[in-house]
């Protein structure tokens, strides 16, 4: 007889347990997301439909034919040059989006808390020591370091 599995986390439990407390919220997430999930598959009712759809960028084949195209580009490329074909230098044209992205989103993060951390709150603690400083400007002050704050973290997230 097959035994049920439970889930790690009680979807309908109280977040003030312990245990959970001590998480921070990307481990929540997963939990909540993975944990009905594994619970279904250790029942055997698990179905492919029941999983989420991967993006078509990040699935195998799509990486294969591109692949494929970047190394019959490298063969055409080297063969009218008169040099030998390299795998390495396909595959290298191949990586190289992804890292750039990658870099791009890690040098927002950096610069976005360059800007809220040491800029912006050098110009807050100049303004409440100033009372002559207009409210506005004030304002723009928090409206800035709350753009700064969401470049940070849209860039961390997709960094991810």
């Amino acid at each position: 007889m097959a035994q049920k599995v439970r889930p790690f986390v009680k979807l309908d439990a109280a977040p003030d347990t312990k245990s959970y407390e001590e998480e921070d919220i990307f481990s929540r997430l997963t939990l909540r997301y993975v944990s009905p999930l594994i619970a279904k598959a250790g029942n055997g009712t698990l179905q492919f439909s029941d999983l989420p759809e991967i993006l078509v960028k990040r699935r195998c084949a799509y990486a294969h034919d591109e692949l494929e195209v970047l190394w019959k580009r490298e063969i055409f490329m080297l063969k009218e040059a008169g040099r030998a074909a390299e795998l390495k230098r396909a595959v290298w044209r191949f990586v190289v989006p992804d890292l750039l992205c990658s870099f791009s989103m890690k040098a927002g993060f950096v610069v976005g808390g360059f800007i809220s951390n040491f800029v912006l709150l050098g110009k807050v603690v100049q303004f409440t020591q100033n009372t002559e400083t207009p409210m506005w400007y004030g304002i723009i002050l928090a409206f800035l370091f709350l753009a700064s704050d969401l470049l940070r973290s849209i860039t961390e997230c997709q960094s991810w």
